[in-house]
C-alpha cells in the first residue's frame, strides 16, 4: 500500500522539487527511500524539463543518493542515468558513469552497455 502511494506521488510530481519533497517524505516516515524509490525518481526526472531536470538531474541524484537517502545506486539507477546522458546527447558523461559503475562493483548488462554505446552514436563518436 506505501510502496504503491510512494509510486503515484513520484510520478505526479512536475519538478525536481517535488520529486526531492516526495523522497524526503518517504524518508521522515522511516519508510526509505530505497533503490527503488531513487531509481524510479531517476527516471521521471530525465523527463523533467527546465532547471534541475534532463540529464544533469538525473546525475545529480544519482551521485546524491548515498549522502542525501543513505541508498547505494544499482545496475538500473546507474543505466537509468546512463540512458539520460544519451538522450541529452552527454556521451563522456554517460562513459564516466559507466566506469564509475564498474569502479562500484556493479556488472553492467545488456541495457547499461546499450544506453552506452548509443550515447557514444549520438555524440558522433
Amino acid at each position: 500500500e506505501d510502496q504503491e502511494r510512494d509510486k503515484h506521488q513520484l510520478k505526479s510530481s512536475r519538478t525536481p522539487q517535488q520529486l526531492d519533497a516526495v523522497l524526503s517524505n518517504i524518508r521522515a516516515e522511516g519508510r526509505g527511500p530505497d533503490v527503488y524509490h531513487i531509481s524510479m525518481a531517476v527516471s521521471l526526472i530525465a523527463r523533467m524539463r527546465g532547471p534541475g531536470g534532463g540529464w544533469k538531474g538525473a546525475v545529480w541524484l544519482l551521485q546524491s543518493a548515498s549522502a542525501k537517502y543513505n541508498v547505494e545506486p544499482n545496475v538500473v539507477t546507474f543505466s537509468t542515468a546512463i540512458s539520460a546522458c544519451e538522450k541529452g546527447r552527454q556521451w563522456k558523461r554517460a562513459l564516466e558513469l559507466l566506469r564509475e559503475m564498474q569502479g562500484r562493483g556493479l556488472e553492467p548488462n545488456v541495457i547499461t552497455y546499450n544506453a552506452a554505446i548509443s550515447a557514444c552514436e549520438k555524440g558522433g563518436q
